[in-house]
């Protein structure tokens, strides 16, 4: 069902986001921040993610939006990365459907924020987070920890002054994009 695609990852482990909700959408956007918390608690505090205002000081940009944005009535999320030809995320878009429950918005901003973070592709576990399709309780499992590790091996095992400025990275553009079903 599902299949692990390439392990992409960026430079650096810390990341600005940008919350594209509209002020009457603020209550989903704490749930959205709830579930990329469950990385940063997954991983040990391995990602600090700060919040900006401006889109273009982020380098994950994420939106709720009408289902009808996506191509299917049955994706609920999907995140578009940008990366270069060695694998290192230059930035991704996120989108999640805004009319989902509140349980429901905190596993799929998770499971999306994993495709932003570089893991492509879905896990053919259903306890997974990386599950392809939304299913609760929003958890993330040690073996998409491990994943991630893979991801970031390199980075990780390294102090974040020694990482390049993101975008910095030589090599030839590429976008990918990954979606969430909810069945």
């Amino acid at each position: 069902m599902g299949e692990l695609g390439a392990l992409r990852h960026w430079s650096k482990t810390r990341l600005r986001v940008h919350l594209d909700v509209a002020a009457d959408q603020e209550p989903k956007a704490a749930l959205l921040r709830q579930g990329f918390a469950l990385w940063n608690q997954a991983t040990e505090n391995g990602f600090t993610l700060s919040y900006v205002d401006n889109a273009g000081d982020a380098e994950i940009v994420v939106k709720l939006v009408p289902r009808s944005h996506f191509a299917s009535g049955s994706i609920v999320g999907q995140a578009t990365v940008l990366y270069r030809g060695n694998q290192t995320l230059s930035h991704a878009d996120v989108a999640i459907d805004q009319a989902l429950g509140e349980a429901e918005t905190v596993q799929v901003a998770a499971h999306e924020m994993g495709h932003a973070l570089g893991l492509d592709g879905h896990s053919g576990e259903g306890a997974d987070l990386m599950f392809p399709y939304l299913h609760l309780p929003a958890a993330i499992t040690k073996r998409d920890v491990n994943t991630v590790k893979l991801a970031y091996k390199d980075v990780l095992g390294r102090s974040l002054a020694e990482a390049p400025p993101s975008g910095k990275e030589p090599g030839e553009m590429h976008t990918a994009t990954i979606t969430c079903s909810g069945r």
